[in-house]
């Protein structure tokens, strides 16, 4: 079945046992396909557009991946001609973890506790506009470091660097005093 709002101008096909196809200005725009629907534009860019018409603060708009499997995963791919999911920002509701994959692999998730996590030993967290503030493990040994031009300040009402037992072995207060510590005892 076709429908063409025009002479020669397709506007919806149905085709036996298979697609349906919606068509503007003679571009189809979508179709169903075998795994569900795809929207697509044969020049420019493509847009899928979820929008809210009601001029209302609590008329919003949402996209939703449900599944019925508390064990499965809902994601977004992000892919190209050469890969069809190179990117991905995957849910596991097995764990209820949010999981961000780049060039296929796991590179950040965050946990259900809301920890933010990485099981990579070459990956660095780089602020600033120049990565200029990196944390990193390498392995062996934790890292906060200042890699531009400045300093690495820290800064607080009182500083204190310790051992993870509870141990200080510097504390600084604000108007105060500075302490050096060994063994735990001031001196």
């Amino acid at each position: 079945i076709a429908l063409q709002a025009k002479i020669g101008e397709e506007s919806v096909k149905c085709i036996s046992d298979g697609a349906v196809e919606l068509y503007y200005d003679n571009d189809r725009k979508l179709r169903t396909i075998s795994s569900g629907c795809q929207v697509e534009s044969a020049t420019g860019d493509t847009f899928l557009v979820v929008r809210s018409e009601e001029d209302d603060a609590g008329s919003d708009a949402f996209i939703r991946l449900q599944v019925e499997n508390t064990s499965a995963t809902s994601g977004v791919l992000f892919g190209d001609s050469a890969d069809g999911d190179i990117g991905q920002i995957l849910y596991e509701h097995a764990d209820n973890s949010m999981r961000f994959r780049t060039n296929t692999a796991e590179q950040w998730r965050i946990t259900s506790a809301g920890h933010f996590e990485n099981n990579d030993n070459s990956i660095r967290i780089k602020l600033g506009a120049s990565d200029a503030l990196q944390i990193y493990h390498d392995g062996s040994n934790s890292h906060v470091e200042e890699v531009g031009t400045g300093a690495l300040l820290l800064k607080g009402d009182g500083v204190s660097i310790g051992a993870t037992s509870g141990e200080f072995y510097i504390r600084g207060f604000e108007n105060g005093s500075s302490l050096l510590r060994y063994d735990n005892s001031t001196k």
